[in-house]
């Protein structure tokens, strides 16, 4: 906390310098953050929730991280929200 303190200072003060300090500060925490949220919802709380539902495809991602476009890593990354969002466009048009 003490870190988004001293950011919200250097904002006010305007001082590039110490925000991207601070911003640099805080990036690797909310990383880790990320990184584990996105373990414990889409690898634990997901594939537990298939399991009790016998949900037979259990694929809620590819392998992601071999992705060498923009435009592959968004297909590959959350299939459900791809094959919803891929859906909604066709019944839009």
């Amino acid at each position: 906390m003490p870190s988004v303190v001293e950011a919200t200072a250097s904002i006010d003060r305007l001082e590039p310098w110490h925000i991207l300090e601070r911003l640099l500060y805080v990036a690797m925490p909310v990383t880790y953050l990320w990184l584990l949220m996105f373990y414990l919802i889409f690898h634990l709380f997901l594939n537990l929730l298939a399991e009790l539902l016998r949900f037979g495809d259990r694929v809620f991602y590819k392998d992601w991280w071999n992705a060498t476009t923009f435009e592959e890593y968004w297909r590959l990354w959350n299939l459900p929200v791809h094959y919803w969002m891929v859906i909604g466009t066709l019944y839009i048009s």
